[in-house]
């Protein structure tokens, strides 16, 4: 498990302990967070190979993007809403 340096890195020690068996030298174990120091098991995810790995990696990106384009979009609604709602009582108050 180790790599080319002779080391084995923590992530791949815990899942492979959880695991109890080796990784083979194709699996990914992959942060679900992104914070590559995290190493919790929970934050940890197996992958048969890379190439199982990018596409889920991709996705998680892109809907990472996606929810916070949701959040602003929402906030800007807000901020419309109540334009609007300001914008209305000027008139019939006029």
């Amino acid at each position: 498990m180790a790599n080319k340096s002779s080391y084995v890195l923590e992530h791949r020690l815990v899942m492979a302990k959880h695991l109890a068996r080796l990784l083979l030298p194709w699996e990914v174990v992959h942060h679900k967070n992104g914070d590559k120091t995290d190493n919790r098991l929970g934050n940890l995810s197996l992958f048969p190979s890379h190439s199982y790995h990018a596409p889920d990696s991709l996705l998680r990106k892109r809907c990472a993007t996606l929810e916070k384009r949701v959040t602003m979009l929402e906030a800007e609604i807000i901020i419309l809403k109540k334009e609007l709602e300001d914008a209305r009582n000027r008139t019939y108050n006029s």
